[in-house]
């Protein structure tokens, strides 16, 4: 990701200002019916200690967007895992696995915070958007993207038909 261009475009939707900026992002979260009062904004990079929103807003908006005529080119633009010619970091992760080409993923990272979110299909080619964040923890990096790539493949991995739970008496 480019975090100057982030930062740009924040101040462009302000004519500016970082601040209108804000404001139009998350006026745009409330016009797609997302509640955006658990979403702290200051920059447009997310580098900023005092950015913080949550995993069901963030699913909510992936949910929203994919359902926009330009959401398929916004999938299209996040890293495809396992994709050697893919550019995204993802390209060189989860090799060998029901992810691979299935996964489209926007990792994310400061200081004691990972986060990996995007979309996946299921084994039925369901498309399910997905976010894990990771904050304040103990474990060595490498050992934080291997827990949510877990995750990432549990969800490659779901089949709708051989999942669904049947009432035992």
């Amino acid at each position: 990701s480019l975090n100057l261009y982030a930062d740009i475009l924040l101040r462009h939707l302000g004519k500016g200002s970082a601040e209108e900026g804000i404001d139009a992002i998350k006026s745009y979260l409330e016009k797609m019916g997302i509640d955006s009062t658990d979403t702290n904004l200051f920059d447009g990079s997310g580098l900023a200690r005092s950015n913080s929103t949550t995993c069901k807003t963030i699913v909510s908006l992936l949910e929203q967007v994919q359902k926009q005529p330009y959401g398929q080119d916004f999938i299209e633009s996040l890293s495809v895992v396992g994709d050697e010619n893919d550019i995204g970091n993802m390209s060189n992760r989860m090799k060998d696995t029901l992810a691979v080409g299935k996964a489209r993923v926007k990792t994310g990272s400061i200081e004691g915070v990972r986060a990996h979110a995007g979309y996946v299909q299921d084994r039925q080619n369901k498309l399910i958007a997905f976010c894990v964040i990771s904050n304040n923890f103990t474990l060595s990096r490498a050992e934080i993207d291997a827990l949510q790539e877990e995750i990432i493949l549990s969800l490659a991995s779901l089949n709708k038909k051989a999942d669904k739970r049947t009432n035992k008496k």
